[in-house]
């Protein structure tokens, strides 16, 4: 069951976070004394640094590379080259060196040595570049590289509630995407938005979440502006607030998290975990504050409904509810959790634009009069509800004539939907389908469109408004030849 450990008392919590810092310190200093990290040091020894020129230069050829070394050096490291994979390339300096003539710094002439009246010499020395051929660690196969970091495996308690906090928290889109770079997981700098490989264990994609949730916090564009601080100190800031918060919630990261702040760390004395110790121990409370917040007011919406805390990770799991017996009192709450759940795995399955924008934006049925079409809460792709409306839209539409001319009446099928653009902005729509006002969800949203710019022209008169319609904007070939024959629905743009 999740609670809060010390209720309100902020002194036990601070006590708290320090001796977990202090169980992170002592930790991190073993791991400088152990065997591992002296196989992990002769391996890396096999990595040459590269330049910054080189390396920008490898991303702009592989930008998912990650630990590159040349063909003789992966064979020293018992791994070989894959058949046919496509080498990088970077430039070496090449040292020359040549004895030449010295020349006087006036006549530029040849300087003689009085004594033996031979012409003196000096050595020159310049510096030339070549390309050479590397491989990154995914072109290879064979013996594992030496790591201080072990993946944490198995389930985690009250796993749900948890990572839906933790993204709750973050307030910024959660993806959960097959990364093949060998990376747990990131947070884009450019699109604000974290990422999270997807088949870990529970614990991992726990410890993940916090740990990128904490680079979006720390380590966005707008802190950056005002402490641009070093790559080593923000991976050993994000990876100390994940342990602390963790170990908060009763997970125990040590075999990931001691060797990767050791592997970030300059030395054993750990002065860059020392430097931000005031920042890890801030940035843990209010985390670790505002998950629990987040964990409670799902229990809260629960409590008055009479489902026990033990059964909420079942719920939100949308597991076991046809156990629940009070269905009369809980089915509300139930649907709205499940709903919930499909629509956030929707909007982390959704690919983006550059500008932010669904590519295939997600629409969420809220009635219709006929399940024969659409189902109450269905979620589906703009693509998938274009064919549905279209395919429904003649059924109807046919129907509703060999009615008439049975002298008979069939009503058209009332339909109501969000449509999801972005992961904070939703449109409400009103569709009726077989008036054959559109043949299809493409032609009647951008009808849709038109309509509300026309109806609201004052308020798009503002620059920014008017790119936002332009962008979200569905394109297609308006049916100019029909008449609009009823009112339309205004869009409304709220946040979820």
């Amino acid at each position: 069951m999740v609670h809060k450990k010390y209720g309100n008392n902020i002194e036990n919590i601070k006590r708290e976070i320090s001796d977990i810092i202090e169980k992170l310190s002592k930790g991190v200093k073993d791991v400088y004394d152990s065997e591992k990290y002296k196989d992990y040091l002769k391996a890396m020894s096999k990595f040459h640094k590269y330049s910054f020129g080189n390396i920008m230069w490898l991303k702009m050829q592989d930008p998912n590379c990650s630990l590159v070394t040349g063909f003789r050096k992966w064979n020293d490291l018992g791994r070989k080259v894959l058949k046919g994979s496509k080498a990088l390339k970077i430039l070496v300096p090449m040292k020359h060196s040549s004895f030449v003539n010295k020349l006087d710094p006036v006549t530029k002439l040849p300087l003689k040595d009085h004594s033996t009246g031979e012409i003196q010499k000096e050595k020159k020395e310049w510096i030339s570049y070549r390309t050479v051929s590397v491989f990154d660690i995914k072109q290879t196969e064979g013996k594992e590289i030496p790591s201080l970091i072990d993946e944490l495996k198995g389930r985690a308690d009250n796993y749900d509630l948890i990572k839906n906090a933790i993204i709750d928290v973050a307030k910024i889109p959660v993806s959960f995407e097959n990364i093949t770079t060998g990376s747990k997981g990131y947070y884009s700098l450019t699109d604000n938005r974290i990422a999270v490989k997807e088949g870990m264990s529970e614990q991992q994609i726990l410890k993940t979440l916090i740990h990128e949730t904490t680079h979006s916090r720390l380590h966005n564009l707008n802190a950056q502006k005002l402490d641009n601080k070093e790559r080593n100190i923000q991976e050993i800031e994000a990876e100390s607030v994940a342990f602390v918060v963790s170990n908060h919630f009763n997970l125990d990261t040590s075999d990931y998290s001691f060797g990767y702040v050791a592997s970030w760390s300059n030395g054993k004395d750990l002065n860059d975990l020392k430097k931000s110790l005031n920042t890890i121990q801030k940035e843990s409370n209010k985390l670790i504050n505002e998950i629990e917040d987040s964990i409670e007011k799902t229990l809260e919406l629960l409590k008055d409904k009479e489902i026990t805390n033990d059964k909420v990770e079942n719920i939100v799991n949308n597991s076991e509810i046809e156990n629940i017996q009070n269905k009369e009192i809980e089915t509300t709450i139930i649907d709205e959790v499940k709903i919930k759940n499909k629509l956030n795995k929707a909007k982390q399955l959704a690919e983006l634009t550059e500008e932010g924008i669904y590519k295939d934006p997600i629409v969420l049925i809220t009635s219709c009069e006929n399940e024969k079409y659409f189902k109450q809460n269905e979620i589906l792709k703009f693509s998938e509800a274009d064919k549905k409306f279209e395919q429904a839209e003649k059924e109807v539409t046919r129907l509703r004539k060999e009615a008439k001319e049975k002298g008979e009446y069939i009503p058209f099928v009332k339909t109501s939907f969000k449509l999801y653009l972005t992961s904070n902005a939703a449109a409400n729509f009103k569709y009726n389908i077989g008036t054959k006002y559109s043949k299809n969800l493409t032609e009647f949203y951008n009808k849709q469109i038109k309509l509300s710019i026309e109806k609201n022209k004052d308020l798009i008169q503002r620059k920014s408004v008017k790119e936002k319609f332009e962008k979200i904007k569905i394109t297609n070939n308006l049916d100019k030849k029909k008449d609009v024959k009823r009112s339309v629905a205004k869009v409304e743009e709220k946040s979820i």
